[in-house]
């Protein structure tokens, strides 16, 4: 019997499904659907952080780890393109005070969680909190973008796992009118990383293209971050037809 074959997705907090409340996230779903169509593939999702050489140190270590067939690195804009507050007190306050408030951020979190606060409660909240803070993205596009290129330049060099380029969808319209600046440096982040992929004949697959005609209700939590279960379903849907056989 054939062994089945090995995927990785270097992914972030949406490949591996929160705020989901169980439901699969896109490579769970992503495995099942090839596996109906007699594709027998295994599916391993781990985060990686895009900021900085030791990012692509972490996500080739875990590539050696895992071994896998084919490799889908699934650009995260997140932390380049949405502010948060939490980096502007790092930047004005120092990392100490940052890490009180990141504390003090989650315990909230948890709490309101517990007592299933309203959404829009937690969006009037974060909206005072930077307007008297300030926010800023946790990394800049050049500096994400490097890192992506890096991880690619150095999976080619490998000479084993295929590379796929997995260029996200931009997030809701609701953050786009929050954070106007988000899908300009989502859509530069994709530029700059482009060129490397197309270089190295990696293959690239534009979700925001794939999916340009979804309305934000079937694509996205109510934080306009996150896929929802249907979102993923969609990523899955279109990520299967792409890489099938592949």
């Amino acid at each position: 019997m054939n062994e089945p074959r090995r995927w990785l997705v270097l992914g972030h907090s949406g490949t591996r499904g929160e705020g989901l409340d169980g439901a699969p996230p896109w490579p769970v779903l992503l495995e099942q659907l090839l596996a109906k169509a007699g594709d027998d593939v295994r599916i391993t999702a781990v985060d990686v952080f895009p900021n900085g050489p030791k990012a692509a140190d972490y996500a080739l270590r875990r590539v050696a780890e895992f071994e896998p067939d084919a490799v889908l690195l699934s650009l995260n804009a997140y932390p380049c393109a949405v502010p948060v507050v939490s980096e502007r007190v790092r930047t004005r306050f120092g990392a100490r005070i940052q890490r009180l408030y990141a504390r003090a951020e989650a315990a909230w979190q948890r709490r309101t969680s517990r007592k299933r606060a309203p959404a829009v409660i937690e969006k009037a909240v974060r909206a005072v909190a930077q307007r008297l803070v300030g926010a800023e993205p946790m990394v800049t596009v050049a500096a994400t973008a490097e890192t992506y290129s890096l991880i690619l330049e150095r999976l080619t060099a490998l000479e084993g796992p295929r590379p796929v380029v997995i260029a996200e969808v931009p997030f809701s319209a609701v953050l786009r009118r929050t954070h106007p600046g988000a899908t300009p440096r989502v859509r530069k982040l994709q530029a700059l990383v482009r060129p490397v992929a197309d270089a190295r004949h990696i293959d690239w697959i534009d979700l925001g293209e794939e999916l340009a005609g979804a309305a934000d209700g079937d694509l996205w939590q109510t934080d306009g971050v996150h896929l929802s279960a249907n979102g993923n379903v969609l990523y899955a849907d279109v990520l299967a037809r792409r890489l099938a056989g592949g």
